[in-house]
């Protein structure tokens, strides 16, 4: 049986019992495979914009035995997913801006029954942003730490109610820093050494620092929250 990474199992843990679940930018298909192997997906498929990650991925589900479970399909981001009617879509190892494109150019995932779980390797911020702006509310919201980086995941699905987060819930999580885990405050520090790093280069170059002002008042209220 696969098994997977901490980043990989978070996402895998976000996917609903029975799901017809799709990987975009699969790679080796491991995260179907697993779904498939534990019960947890009926039905899965891999796919990416690439030949080589596909030929990869096929070569897995042979090995694994589940041709007739897991399918491929070389596709830009979710174009031709719905073929699929797929319940749960999970992207994941991509920058949040990466991401926001590839939703963005699938209207049909404006949809309640669908479940989008992300876990953007950067720009977390742009991602949540966009979310809520255009509709889509975010239920679930995990941490997980692998070496020394810190990974955010999280599943959504389209309610039609728009918002707005602040710019600490934006690049941190409102479910995170409700949550107040010890993986959280650790984000916290380090996105405080980060804006504060900012500040100080900014501010030498005669550049506006309103908006990492802003993040770093946000951090200290928190603090005392907690």
């Amino acid at each position: 049986m696969v098994n997977l990474n901490s980043r990989l199992s978070a996402a895998a843990s976000l996917v609903r019992p029975e799901a017809v679940a799709v990987d975009i930018g699969t790679d080796h298909a491991f995260l179907p495979i697993y779904l498939i192997e534990r019960g947890i997906a009926r039905f899965a498929a891999a796919s990416d914009i690439n030949e080589g990650p596909i030929e990869r991925a096929k070569s897995n589900i042979r090995e694994a035995g589940l041709e007739n479970k897991i399918k491929t399909l070389r596709c830009d981001g979710l174009n031709g997913i719905e073929i699929y009617s797929p319940t749960d879509i999970i992207i994941t190892g991509m920058g949040g801006d990466l991401i926001t494109e590839i939703i963005e150019r699938a209207p049909f995932v404006k949809n309640s029954g669908i479940r989008l779980i992300l876990q953007p390797m950067t720009r977390a911020d742009i991602l949540r942003n966009f979310l809520t702006a255009k509709g889509f509310s975010i239920t679930e919201e995990l941490l997980v730490q692998e070496g020394n980086k810190i990974y955010q995941v999280f599943a959504c699905s389209f309610s039609g109610i728009t918002g707005r987060f602040t710019p600490l819930e934006a690049l941190a999580g409102k479910l995170n820093l409700e949550n107040g885990t010890p993986l959280c405050h650790e984000l916290l520090k380090r996105l405080e050494e980060r804006f504060s790093e900012i500040i100080k280069g900014k501010s030498e170059a005669g550049l506006y620092v309103e908006y990492e002002k802003a993040v770093l008042e946000e951090i200290e209220n928190h603090k005392f929250q907690i």
